[in-house]
Parts: C-alpha cells; sequence; structure tokens
C-alpha cells in the first residue's frame, strides 16, 4: 500500500488491489499523515512462537508447571 502510495497510485486503486474499500486506505493514509509507519517488532519480553507451542504441549499433556518451564527453556 504505502509503496503504491508513494509511486503516484490512486487511492480507488490501491483499495483494489489490497481488497479494502477506500475510506479504509483513506483513512489510514491520513492517520499516518502520508508517511509509512516505522515496522512493527516485538517486545523482547513476548514469547515467541516456538516457546508458545511448548507451553501447550506441556498443558495438553498435564505437565506440572516446573516441568513445562524445563521444556520452554
Amino acid at each position: 500500500m504505502w509503496y503504491r502510495y508513494q509511486e503516484g497510485d490512486s487511492l480507488a486503486d490501491i483499495a483494489r488491489l489490497v481488497n479494502r474499500y477506500h475510506l479504509s486506505i483513506e483513512r489510514n493514509i491520513a492517520k499516518n499523515r502520508g508517511i509509512r509507519p516505522p515496522a512493527r517488532k516485538r517486545s523482547s519480553r513476548c514469547l515467541s512462537l516456538s516457546e508458545r507451542e511448548e507451553i501447550s504441549r506441556g498443558i495438553s499433556t498435564d505437565g506440572s508447571v516446573r516441568e513445562i518451564a524445563e521444556l520452554a527453556t
């Protein structure tokens, strides 16, 4: 979306390409004042997908909290 906007494509054309309504594209661009926002990055304090999977497996096998913590580290 941002690349197309910077290239000068119309909002209607961008909306058709990303399968959204024209107003949602316009609102998004206006909210950011026409400047591409920085890439989103998860906090290092958040669990990774693999850590979440290990915890889920531990819960499904009725593992104790200590056993699950050992598996996740």
